[in-house]
């Protein structure tokens, strides 16, 4: 989380030269100075084929927020992500750098796009795992799809990554309720399961992400696909 004291003062600006400065600027944050959240989706992963990525997706104000994605017909407003290459033990490294991703902003999108990101059920919501917090309200999604496009499936990655939450606990409680966040690890699997069993998620594993999603709400809407 990015924070400020009030004001919009960057924290280098404001003197912390003992414990009581320190308590006072983390008290002005947790009051309400802090700055709200962004509304996305940022996702870390690590495959053990040895190539990772950053992705991130960031989601038009939606109710409730969990059923974003170009296929549930809520496509993000934007995004971005990076491809990481595996590294070659005693050889010249590949561009570590990696490879700039774009995300896809709508489901007719053809070319110009490499990962599009959605809950896993998204033809039927109501049937996708997610979670209700029972602190906040908030919803959050529990399993995602991504799609990548031919040309970083050509660097051997899956056409689709399945991402299943190991744990739906995962609501980062902060004192202001509307800046309470998921944030937690979830196994990776190449094919869409029937059974997310903590067994079947751990044989079928060819990686693990870290998964948070950010700016969410628990508000009802009643849903239509493609809406």
């Amino acid at each position: 989380m990015v924070a400020s004291p009030p004001g919009g003062t960057a924290l280098s600006e404001r003197t912390v030269a003992t414990a009581e400065d320190l308590v006072a600027c983390l008290s002005d944050q947790a009051s309400g100075g802090a700055k709200p959240l962004y509304c996305g989706t940022w996702i870390g992963i690590s495959l053990d084929s040895g190539i990772s990525f950053a992705l991130a997706e960031f989601w038009h104000a939606l109710q409730p927020q969990w059923i974003s994605g170009t296929k549930t017909g809520h496509p993000p407003l934007g995004g971005f992500g990076n491809m990481f290459f595996k590294a070659v033990q005693g050889g010249p490294q590949p561009g570590n750098g990696g490879m700039f991703l774009q995300p896809r902003l709508s489901k007719d999108q053809k070319d110009g796009w490499d990962f599009d990101v959605n809950i896993l059920d998204w033809s039927d919501p109501d049937k996708s795992p997610h979670w209700t917090s029972p602190l906040s309200g908030n919803i959050y999604a529990t399993a995602v799809e991504i799609e990548f496009s031919g040309a970083v499936q050509a660097h051997g990655v899956p056409h689709y990554l399945y991402l299943y939450a190991i744990s739906e606990c995962c609501e980062n409680v902060l004192p202001v309720k509307a800046d309470r966040y998921f944030e937690g690890a979830a196994v990776i699997c190449r094919e869409k399961l029937t059974s997310i069993e903590q067994e079947t998620l751990a044989a079928k594993a060819i990686g693990y992400a870290f998964v948070e999603e950010m700016g969410y709400n628990g508000a009802p809407q009643t849903f239509v696909p493609g809406s």
